[in-house]
């Protein structure tokens, strides 16, 4: 009885081991046993409001094969399918859609697959654009590899500014435009289409002012106006106590929030993107300036800089610290390559999460040493770095990118470059970090998706940005408001209490923004009594307030009452956006003539004393005269 025990234990022990193993065996052979190599081709026509698409797949093995069922997996959703064979005869074709996937069961009926007679089948459906924007064109079957993608658009619709994938090539027809790419990185291609794209805008902050304080100011920076893009507000709610504009052309809304109360701010409105122009703002010093986190200190730097150029066929010397020195070929040349060794020097540890990260900014030195984990942040001041040692004006930007270009499936607040292109006179946006994470070449395109919260110039730290959360600020895209910018100005002169017997007269220019976008600027232009700017009182008028809309604000004037000779006062102003929408309006007021009453009294007594002093002298003089009548007789 003990022997049958121990067999039996035995042989259990032995058929669990094989339970064990054999599974795994059999996935080894199954693993290195790959029946099939399927290669996929897509062809995507645009017609209309859908996207019309031919998949061709490719299906070869290696030893002789016979196909029943075969299933495809299309990474695209809600899609109805249509099977064909290599000559275009109809296949049975069943389509099965899952959350973001639908899976085709085809009916290939025994088809026989050797390595000399591959099977070629095609797949046909359609889906409904998304927007006239951006084309996205889903280009994966799971398990098999894309080895080329051809879209047609309508040639009407004119050039994109970019896509999502580098392009093979580009055809152009009667009807329509074609472009290639080969072996895509994505499983998914987008194309871009240079257009103004709409931002619906949502701002929410709380401010709470403790007990025991006098009360608080907070500071509420919002997206400004720039050569990139236009704010239109429909709301700001309450308005802010004060709004100015800083150094750098940021808006900085403050708050001032009494002991234990509460402000809740509501701001809505849209960004609108727009196509980069030249700014008329003058280029300040402190834009080329090396300074703090912006500063490099390392000649072994400069020297890799130097022959990285070189090597890409542009020889300058590494000690050049301006880059006035190049022509304007080798400058623009210069522009780019600088661009290109950030992204060559700097690398980030693969498991970086998109978004501001809260690590404390060191500076070149550190991101130099360290450079194979850099951080968006890292990118960026690198990058600002390398510009103002080479005298490029340039500003950090802190912002958010949208998914409008559906490289990633939420938005993200990040940090990116801008400088000031010589050769072009505009300001220009890059973004190194987001050109090597996403693996595609973005520089010299509009960079839509980027919307810009605040600048740094002045300083490698401030402003800072004020919302985080996902319920701070909200940007979606919106092709479906009707939205303009206007530029609209209510606007009178008037003057205060007029007194003749004073040095100065009070007048007051006083605006009311009725418009949807910020007037950042107001200028008097001319007036009949000469440059009125001179008369601005600077202690109750300050130069970087901003005017919002729904706001009213005056500009106060003491004009020498020397100056008042006329019977009124008229005066040109200009009323500006940050963007170049302008007004003109022309004011007039009648200049005051009544006197005070202590003046008129002042004046009969005057009056009547001259009067008397006037008729003492004829009564000294008649009787001179009657004196001397009578010394001659």
């Amino acid at each position: 009885m003990r022997n049958l025990t121990g067999y039996l234990k035995k042989t259990l022990l032995a058929i669990s081991l094989c339970l064990i193993i054999f599974p795994l065996f059999v996935h080894n052979v199954l693993a290195q046993d790959s029946p099939f190599n399927v290669t996929s081709y897509f062809v995507h026509k645009v017609n209309g409001s859908n996207i019309n698409t031919e998949l061709t797949l490719h299906v070869t093995t290696e030893a002789r094969r016979v196909l029943s069922i075969y299933t495809v997996s299309i990474q695209a959703p809600n899609i109805k399918a249509s099977c064909f064979d290599s000559s275009g005869n109809s296949i049975n074709c069943q389509s099965y859609n899952r959350t973001s996937t639908t899976d085709v069961q085809i009916d290939l009926r025994n088809s026989v697959v050797t390595p000399d007679t591959p099977l070629e089948v095609k797949i046909r459906y359609s889906y409904k654009l998304a927007n006239e924007i951006v084309y996205s064109f889903p280009s994966k079957v799971l398990d098999a590899k894309t080895s080329e993608i051809k879209i047609l658009y309508p040639k009407e619709k004119g050039e994109f500014s970019w896509t999502s994938e580098n392009i093979a090539s580009k055809e152009e027809s009667s009807n329509f435009r074609e472009v290639h790419f080969k072996n895509p990185k994505k499983d998914s291609v987008s194309i871009f289409f240079e257009k103004e794209i709409k931002y619906s805008l949502s701002i929410n902050r709380q401010f709470n002012s403790g007990s025991g304080q006098e009360g608080s100011t907070f500071e509420l920076v919002v997206p400004l106006d720039d050569s990139t893009q236009s704010v239109v507000w429909e709301s700001i709610d309450p308005l802010p106590t004060s709004a100015i504009q800083d150094e750098d052309g940021n808006y900085i809304f403050k708050y001032l929030v009494k002991e234990g109360e509460s402000v809740s701010a509501k701001l809505s409105g849209y960004i609108l993107k727009q196509k980069s122009e030249s700014e008329t703002a003058t280029v300040q010093d402190y834009l080329s300036t090396p300074k703090g986190l912006w500063e490099l200190k390392s000649n072994t730097e400069l020297k890799r800089i130097a022959s990285f150029m070189k090597e890409k066929g542009l020889d300058i010397n590494p000690l050049m610290s301006d880059v006035e020195n190049l022509n304007k070929s080798e400058r623009e040349l210069f522009y780019k390559l600088l661009y290109q060794y950030v992204i060559h020097r700097l690398d980030y540890p693969k498991d970086i999460v998109l978004g501001i990260e809260n690590s404390t900014r060191l500076g070149s030195k550190h991101i130099m040493e360290n450079a194979l984990t850099s951080t968006q942040a890292d990118y960026a001041d690198f990058y600002m770095a390398l510009l103002r040692n080479y005298a490029i004006p340039s500003r950090l930007i802190i912002g958010y990118v949208s998914n409008v270009t559906n490289y990633t499936s939420d938005g993200f607040y990040h940090y990116w470059v801008e400088y000031y292109d010589k050769n072009k006179e505009a300001w220009i946006q890059v973004d190194p970090f987001s050109e090597e994470y996403f693996g595609h070449n973005i520089f010299g395109t509009t960079l839509n998706d980027h919307i810009t919260v605040l600048k740094r110039g002045k300083s490698p730290m401030a402003p800072t940005l004020t919302f985080y959360s996902p319920t701070d600020f909200i940007v979606q895209m919106d092709l479906q408001a009707n939205v303009q910018k206007n530029i609209s100005i209510n606007s009178d002169l008037n003057f205060d209490e007029y007194d003749i017997t004073k040095k100065y007269a009070k007048a007051y220019i006083t605006t009311s923004n009725t418009g949807n976008v910020i007037i950042s600027k107001i200028d008097l232009l001319k007036s009949n009594i000469g440059n009125l700017k001179k008369y601005i009182d600077s202690v109750y008028n300050s130069s970087s307030s901003l005017l919002l809309p729904k706001q009213t604000s005056n500009i106060q004037l003491n004009i020498p009452t020397t100056q008042l000779s006329f019977k009124n006062l008229s005066v040109t102003a200009r009323y500006t956006s940050n963007t170049g929408e302008a007004k003109e309006l022309t004011l007039s007021d009648e200049i005051p003539q009544n006197i005070p009453l202590y003046a008129r009294m002042l004046s009969k007594i005057l009056s009547l004393v001259s009067f008397g002093i006037l008729l003492f002298l004829l009564y000294t003089i008649y009787k001179l005269i009657q004196r001397r009548k009578w010394t001659q007789q």
